[in-house]
């Protein structure tokens, strides 16, 4: 079976089975495809090898068999543009995109997804390191995995151990923290083009191409220093860019806005020069349509997200596409009875904010309960990310003094089991006071009201599913947000992905009224000249 707009992707109507895939051949995929391989390596362009996932629905694929190495710049490209789902990433992040995560986050709507960042000398050399830090799984693919090093010897060392487990090598010159000023890598590497040039051809052709190699960079203070790194890394070898729209400089309390405008002129003279390679976005994306915009103006292939998943790992779902379940149908139908017209002609409704504040909080504890049961499976009891995204995931619950106990019961907790504890406790909690309120609240126009008492019915009736529990809260928020169409920039409070925007604020913005719709436009402060105009950036 072939998709007709795409001849080279390879599509296999059969469960997936390692026993059965690791020992099939050219000729056998070849059989089982319709298609001819051919019979040198050098003439096989296979884009991907796309399989159905492991319950055998045959209407969902996930890419599979890296090892068969089918993955290169063009079927990255097309992967993420045609192929795909969406075009969503999640960003490697220390310590917090474990396995558990990527997992978590895959079922909404991110289709590729980074390892932590893994130092390849301790890599290299630390099996406890590796069992540790590196982990995957057959559900787990599309899978970057993140390298940092200065040295091509220690990075070659920690690919060998990476072959045939990930599809994408990724190369760290991106990370702006003291300790990669202390280790010499990421964005401190920028500056030195022959040794980042060394970094990637080593890794490049050591593997004879069949692991794509990619780069993760920060804007330098001008746009053609920016087009000098970018060059020598694709003409050494890259064939995947990631451009976070900051600078070195733009970092913790000093980050600043992400200047989509630079990232869009790298897009532009990468879509002229070097077609082939796939350039990512990073930065300034805090909901999905955010996301949505970030890919209509800088014409990246993908956009990448790491902060705003901490907050909310179901940031790019789309409930739109949420067509199969029922129950989120039944909410679907409530949000389009309660929509009204108001004076400027767009679809909106009131929305009782302190119901929708509940809604949010018992989205956030559902997916908390929903990862701390992937946990139970992947994590081999690991317990620092675990801890690290409790913590994220239950803050709103936790800054509620009712809770403040369960913050305790998080830090001090030495299993999964005891976390479980302090998460129910917060979960009891939101839907007692949700109780209380819709009591008081009399007003049955209300969209959050109806909404809320249909979840918390859906809820107590999956309760022992949490995948499905955590997939109705989800949806939940996305209906009464798009049935009232809160999140405007002229209505920023009301808006559940203002929260990492509200958790890790960390500067003053200057705001300039933008173009008719009421976008903002954000004015970047000493990244370029002010001869080249005004950027558009975004946080």
């Amino acid at each position: 079976m072939l998709l007709p707009w795409l001849n080279n992707v390879r599509i296999v109507a059969a469960p997936f089975c390692p026993s059965v895939w690791s020992g099939m051949r050219s000729c056998d995929l070849d059989c089982v495809a319709g298609k001819t391989w051919g019979k040198n390596e050098n003439e096989i362009n296979p884009l991907l090898l796309l399989l159905p996932t492991c319950d055998g629905n045959s209407s969902r694929f996930n890419t599979t068999c890296p090892a068969l190495g089918l993955f290169n710049s063009m079927a990255l490209r097309q992967y993420l543009t045609q192929v795909a789902s969406s075009p969503w990433i999640a960003a490697p992040m220390v310590h917090q995109s474990e396995l558990t995560f990527r997992l978590l986050c895959r079922r909404y709507n991110v289709v590729m997804a980074n390892t932590p960042m893994l130092h390849s000398r301790i890599f290299a050399n630390t099996p406890a390191y590796r069992k540790t830090e590196f982990q995957t799984h057959e559900e787990d693919q599309p899978l970057v995995a993140q390298l940092a090093s200065s040295d091509p010897s220690d990075l070659l060392s920690a690919a060998q151990h990476l072959y045939g487990r990930c599809d994408v090598i990724d190369l760290n010159f991106g990370c702006p923290q003291a300790i990669a000023r202390r280790g010499n890598y990421g964005a401190f590497l920028l500056s030195d083009i022959p040794k980042l040039q060394s970094l990637v051809s080593c890794l490049a052709e050591s593997n004879g191409g069949r692991v794509p190699v990619s780069c993760k960079i920060r804007l330098l203070p001008s746009h053609d220093a920016t087009i000098q790194v970018v060059q020598a890394l694709v003409e050494a070898g890259c064939q995947m860019l990631t451009v976070h729209g900051r600078t070195r400089e733009q970092n913790k309390q000093n980050s600043g806005a992400a200047n989509w405008t630079a990232v869009r002129r790298v897009v532009e003279y990468m879509n002229e020069c070097y077609p082939e390679v796939v350039v990512v976005s990073n930065g300034g994306v805090g909901s999905l349509k955010e996301a949505r915009d970030c890919v209509e103006y800088t014409g990246a292939c993908g956009v990448m997200a790491a902060e705003a998943l901490l907050c909310n790992p179901a940031m790019f779902y789309d409930v739109d596409l949420d067509i199969d379940n029922f129950e989120v149908q039944q909410l679907h139908e409530v949000g389009r009875q309660h929509t009204t017209c108001n004076t400027i002609g767009m679809d909106v409704n009131e929305v009782n904010m302190s119901l929708f504040n509940l809604l949010v909080e018992i989205r956030q504890l559902a997916l908390a309960q929903e990862y701390l049961e992937l946990a139970k499976v992947h994590s081999q009891q690991y317990l620092k990310p675990v801890r690290s995204h409790l913590f994220k995931l239950c803050h709103i619950s936790l800054c509620i003094s009712q809770n403040h106990g369960v913050r305790t019961i998080f830090a001090k907790a030495r299993s999964l089991e005891e976390m479980e504890i302090g998460v129910a406790t917060l979960q009891n909690n939101a839907r007692a006071r949700s109780q209380a309120a819709l009591q008081v609240e009399q007003r049955r126009e209300d969209i959050a009201i109806e909404i809320l008492q249909r979840l918390l019915v859906d809820m107590e009736n999956n309760e022992h599913e949490c995948k499905r529990s955590a997939r109705l809260a989800v949806a939940a928020v996305a209906i009464v947000e798009k049935s009232c169409h809160v999140g405007h920039p002229w209505e920023e409070g009301k808006n559940s992905s203002m929260m990492p925007k509200l958790w890790y604020y960390r500067h003053p913005r200057e705001e300039v009224e933008g173009k008719e719709d009421k976008k903002m436009v954000y004015k970047t402060v000493g990244l370029y000249n002010s001869t080249e105009g005004t950027e558009h950036v975004c946080l």
